[in-house]
């Protein structure tokens, strides 16, 4: 997979699961800086972490 195909993978699958997350709690998703956090955690800490563990 291309680096631009594995990016919007991931930012797709964060959209999802925000989402998600925003259906079970609305509060959650109405945050903009909880939107920001998990955005950032989501899209660049974790696959920052995945990448130095393998």
């Amino acid at each position: 997979m291309d680096e631009g195909r594995g990016t919007l993978v991931l930012y797709l699958a964060a959209a999802a699961l925000y989402v998600a997350i925003g259906v079970l709690a609305v509060e959650f998703m109405l945050s903009s800086l909880i939107a920001i956090g998990y955005l950032l955690i989501a899209v660049w800490l974790l696959p920052a972490l995945v990448r130095r563990v393998h």
